[in-house]
């Protein structure tokens, strides 16, 4: 509830930071399903609006944009949506807008000039997931402009150990899992391997390589089977994030960059 005092903080924060910080308020929750109970949003596109070299992530199932499209945010916004195929948002997603529901409200986003961030996390192994993916990625970016897609994140399916009973009562831990070294169940790192491939293949395609692409929680023997490369640890990666979007802004005749 005290917006205020975490606006002031993140002013310091940036105030302190070398180069451009990301800030996001959808790590553990959802930025925007809530915003027609408890409307804070604006109130942080506003402010991040002043803030030169900060960038603000909404990550977001849902499709409570509308709050959003006519402030003035300077592209110092990011509103990123969770996507999966209908097959998957259907059983682990009740209550979410389907995936083209929420691709719709996307590409208003980037009608207002707004830049959109794409999260596929958890990627699930079903039966035909191949061409539900590759048909999602295709609506992707038949709605979605691949210029102003900032990023594209991947995630294999994992969960607590103690969660695999509902997991395969829900029909999704189906595959072989095995404990990863956090303690989670994964897929098999041969699997996980191939389908990042797969899928990083098809993003950079359509995309035409526009998007940052990268991996969540995977290792740098993961990332270079599958992407071809891997970042030099966590500041290499944050350089790359802070480049995408300096080159964003650059394009849009912000800042000095």
């Amino acid at each position: 509830m005290n917006v205020e005092d975490a606006l002031h903080e993140a002013a310091q924060f940036t105030e302190r930071a070398r180069g451009v910080v990301r800030i996001g308020t959808g790590e553990l929750g959802d930025s925007l399903a809530l915003e027609g109970i408890f409307p804070v949003s604006h109130l942080l596109v506003d402010f991040f609006s002043t803030l030169p070299k900060a960038m603000l992530e909404l990550k977001t199932k849902s499709c409570e944009v509308q709050g959003l499209l006519d402030l003035e945010h300077r592209c110092h916004t990011v509103i990123s949506f969770s996507l999966s195929p209908g097959e998957i948002a259907s059983k682990a997603e009740a209550g979410a807008p389907p995936p083209l529901e929420r691709l719709r409200a996307g590409a208003l986003c980037q009608e207002k000039g707004y830049p959109v961030g794409i999260h596929l996390d958890p990627i699930v192994i079903f039966e035909g997931w191949e061409e539900a993916y590759r048909d999602l990625l295709e609506r992707t970016f038949q709605l979605l402009d691949p210029e102003r897609v900032l990023w594209v994140s991947m995630g294999a399916l994992r969960y607590p150990a103690e969660m695999h009973g509902q997991m395969v009562e829900a029909r999704l831990g189906l595959e072989e899992m095995v404990p990863g070294l956090d303690g989670k169940m994964r897929y098999l790192r041969p699997i996980r391997t191939r389908m990042f491939k797969i899928l990083g293949r098809w993003i950079r395609e359509l995309s035409r390589g526009k998007p940052l692409l990268y991996l969540c929680m995977e290792s740098e023997d993961v990332w270079k089977d599958s992407l071809g490369f891997a970042p030099e640890g966590m500041v290499h990666l944050d350089r790359m994030f802070q480049e995408r979007i300096k080159e964003f802004w650059k394009r849009e005749g912000l800042g000095n960059w």
